[in-house]
């Protein structure tokens, strides 16, 4: 089903959007280092096309701005979530190292 009326857009745009979200940020703290990546592209996109096509009244201005925070909030847990596994994965491979020193 396409929703091409300019009055349904936004609000679907939105609710699609609040999904995204909701769904990366239940899977962060599983996340391992080969999908952080993608998933911070992933929100940066949805950030981008919420500027680019979400035209709304200023009445649902706070609303966007609200989703708009959570995006870059989320985008924060994952980026402490990359930082905890690269020090775990540098802090393993130099105890590796010590332990196999003479």
């Amino acid at each position: 089903m396409r929703l091409t009326s300019p009055c349904l857009k936004p609000g679907v745009l939105r609710r699609n959007s609040d999904k995204i979200v909701h769904g990366i940020e239940l899977r962060v703290d599983r996340m391992q280092l080969i999908e952080i990546d993608a998933a911070i592209a992933e929100l940066d996109e949805l950030d981008d096309k919420l500027v680019r096509e979400l035209t709304v009244s200023n009445s649902y201005m706070p609303s966007v701005y609200d989703l708009r925070t959570h995006i870059q909030y989320v985008v924060g847990q994952i980026e402490k979530r990359k930082a905890r596994l690269s020090s775990a994965t540098s802090g393993a491979a130099g105890a590796l190292a010590v332990a196999g020193a003479p």
